[in-house]
């Protein structure tokens, strides 16, 4: 595991100085295919929330389960591209033959939503694990 990017679950973004100093911790602490696309652009007025942590999980189970990053996977596929574009564009795909079932599959999907707005919380992945019996 790399813990070199945790930090305070919740910090709101006032001014564009915090902005870039946020991103750029980013850049220097987080492992590109696996940072949330939030962290890539931060915007003046937002909140980096707990949600950069729920994508980062559905990429370390894509990963886990396919054997690369998900948008590492896209590259390589369409042989070339930058990663940073494939993660703002969610731009990856489950590989055709897979050996996981269609509730893994979804889960992973929703923890990859660009907008965090939308992402789901971890108390809605726990949910929807316990619906995995």
């Amino acid at each position: 595991m790399d813990f070199g990017s945790a930090k305070i679950a919740k910090v709101m973004i006032e001014d564009r100085k915090m902005a870039n100093r946020v991103q750029d911790e980013a850049a220097e602490h987080c492992s590109m295919p696996y940072r949330a696309p939030e962290l890539f652009d931060v915007k003046v007025n937002s909140e980096i929330d707990e949600k950069v942590d729920i994508w980062s999980l559905g990429c370390t189970l894509f990963c886990m389960a396919y054997g690369q990053s998900p948008f590492e996977m896209t590259i390589n596929q369409q042989g070339g591209g930058t990663l940073s574009l494939a993660i703002l564009n969610r731009q990856y795909s489950i590989p055709n033959k897979s050996l996981y079932s269609n509730l893994l599959q979804d889960l992973i999907s929703k923890m990859l939503i660009v907008d965090p707005q939308d992402r789901p919380t971890v108390h809605q992945i726990l949910q929807e694990l316990v619906s995995f019996k």
